[in-house]
């Protein structure tokens, strides 16, 4: 029996998957599906990412040096200490808070057929728009050549452009509209 991790059947994933991305974006792009209700629920989705980054950097805070009493070559991070437990215990809960509200928000507005589909959407979306934040940031910072115009022309199309993807993602509101229009042309 063949492997299913062959190369050609991930080609054959990441192209489905792509197309289904792209199909889920223009019907966001359309109005006919909700991707995120409001700013709240797009700030649900990227709880996703930052709950455990932060978690991460207050356990990093929270490890004790070297040279500490408490520091031992096994230590463990994430119950070393009875702060760390508590941190570790919060990051996880919250991301399971973020994690079930996002499906049951994309659920409640799509339905069960499309709401499990476009959940995922949601959460590729935002990681996609965290990395670009940060990978944008980075853009700015490192080049040093780079003129005070330049840098400026090129943060204005970027904030226009990523104003422009939130506002299509951010569409509850509108497909709401559009749905009762549809309902009352039925009636």
């Amino acid at each position: 029996m063949e492997s299913l991790l062959t190369e050609e059947n991930l080609k054959l994933f990441f192209i489905l998957f792509g197309a289904g991305f792209i199909t889920i974006f223009i019907m966001a792009l359309t109005n006919k599906v909700v991707i995120f209700e409001d700013s709240g629920d797009l700030m649900i989705t990227v709880g996703l990412i930052l709950a455990p980054a932060i978690g991460a950097l207050c356990l990093a805070f929270l490890m004790p040096a070297e040279t500490s009493p408490a520091w031992t070559p096994d230590y463990n991070v994430f119950s070393g200490s009875g702060a760390a437990i508590f941190v570790s215990a919060i990051t996880v809960l919250t991301f399971i808070f973020c994690l079930v509200k996002t499906f049951t928000n994309s659920i409640a507005s799509n339905g069960l057929q499309w709401g499990i589909g476009i959940a995922i959407f949601r959460i590729i979306s935002a990681f996609i728009i965290i990395f670009a934040i940060i990978g944008f940031i980075n853009k700015l910072t490192e080049d040093k050549n780079r003129g005070v115009s330049a840098a400026a022309i090129v943060m204005l199309l970027t904030t226009g452009i990523f104003a422009w993807i939130l506002k299509i993602l951010i569409n509850g509101e509108k497909v709401a509209q559009k749905r009762i229009e549809a309902a009352q042309q039925t009636s």
